[in-house]
């Protein structure tokens, strides 16, 4: 079977609620005052003779001293650990890892066994996490001659994963990370579709898991060079083509490239709207570009900023770094009018 979570909230004599799983929600105004309150039984019910031993497994047990709200519960079935909800009205809290770990985390209140229970090896997904650190939303490979393009997958987890497992566009499940360590994982997949949603999750609790949509494979271009290459144009371009189209902009991220495109440093219209819908018509691929573009700069010396070594040459060279871009197919670098000068 699968975990589930269940909350219950006695807020006042008339307020009562009861959630599963942190959405479903059932209520209760019914006049009631609790009288006789003298003791905590989990998993049976607690009369002088108890009974109706609870048939499965139970974890993570917690009071608070004040009436939780619908968001607490979608919070703490997603996972949360209880201790990070509300804390300053945590009473305690038993995570039961085991038929011996009796003893609450808060107030070291101690539970006796009865029934003889037994320990599961199951654990709920309380506290774990995983993220795709990278890759990121509309970041681009270059295609290679099959139309394919080898992506690192890696990121984060809090928790116990047996492995990572890693799905494409709703498909397979597939073994990512066999081993996953010290908080982190990291594997490779084979990209072949124009755009892709890449998923992950642990193998050993599938309820945990993460997902990145719009990775692209694409023709890659690094767009660097002077003023006519950042944008400076005072009509707008219309980006129409007929695959979508990424851009590794001036401000170090990756972003979905539109109609009326404008360079973060740049308060007038980029040309790369109109470009990339040329190349997509033309190829009926994704278009990327890597961007680097500096106004009043120059090749030549005394302006030697674009030779090797140089301020903008070093500058885009970190910017490809960064894009995570495999291989481009050209580089598309404008010279102006301050070389012509030079």
């Amino acid at each position: 079977g699968s975990w589930q979570h269940v909350m219950a909230v006695f807020n006042s004599a008339t307020d009562r609620r009861v959630y599963l799983d942190g959405s479903s929600k059932a209520t209760n105004t019914d006049n009631f005052t609790a009288t006789g309150n003298d003791r905590i039984s989990i998993g049976r019910f607690g009369d002088s003779t108890p009974a109706g031993y609870l048939t499965g497994s139970v974890a993570h047990v917690t009071i608070w001293s004040s009436a939780l709200s619908d968001a607490n519960a979608t919070t703490l079935a997603g996972g949360a650990d209880p201790t990070s909800v509300d804390s300053g009205n945590l009473v305690e809290n038993w995570p039961l890892a085991n038929n011996t770990d009796l003893t609450g985390t808060e107030a070291s209140t101690v539970l006796t066994a009865f029934g003889s229970p037994t320990n599961s090896s199951d654990d709920p997904p309380v506290g774990s996490s995983v993220a795709i650190t990278s890759p990121v939303q509309y970041q681009a490979k270059k295609r290679n001659g099959s139309d394919q393009a080898s992506l690192t997958v890696s990121g984060t987890y809090s928790g116990t994963p047996t492995s990572i497992e890693v799905q494409q566009n709703g498909g397979a499940w597939s073994e990512l990370d066999g081993s996953p360590s010290g908080g982190t994982f990291s594997g490779s997949i084979t990209l072949s579709a124009k755009a892709t949603t890449i998923a992950v999750r642990f193998s050993n609790d599938t309820g945990v898991t993460d997902s990145v949509s719009d990775v692209r494979l694409a023709d890659v271009f690094i767009w660097v060079g002077q003023s006519n290459r950042s944008g400076r144009f005072t009509n707008g371009q219309t980006f129409s083509g007929g695959q979508p189209a990424s851009v590794f902009d001036e401000s170090g991220a990756w972003a979905n490239l539109t109609t009326n495109y404008k360079d973060p440093n740049e308060s007038l219209f980029s040309v790369l709207p109109l470009l990339a819908t040329h190349i997509t018509n033309h190829t009926g691929w994704p278009v990327a570009f890597v961007c680097r573009t500096t106004g009043a700069t120059g090749l030549l010396a005394p302006d030697a900023d674009w030779a090797s070594g140089g301020t903008e040459y070093n500058a885009a060279m970190t910017a490809v770094a960064n894009s995570e871009v495999n291989a481009a197919n050209l580089i598309l670098w404008n010279q102006g009018e301050r070389d012509a000068v030079n």
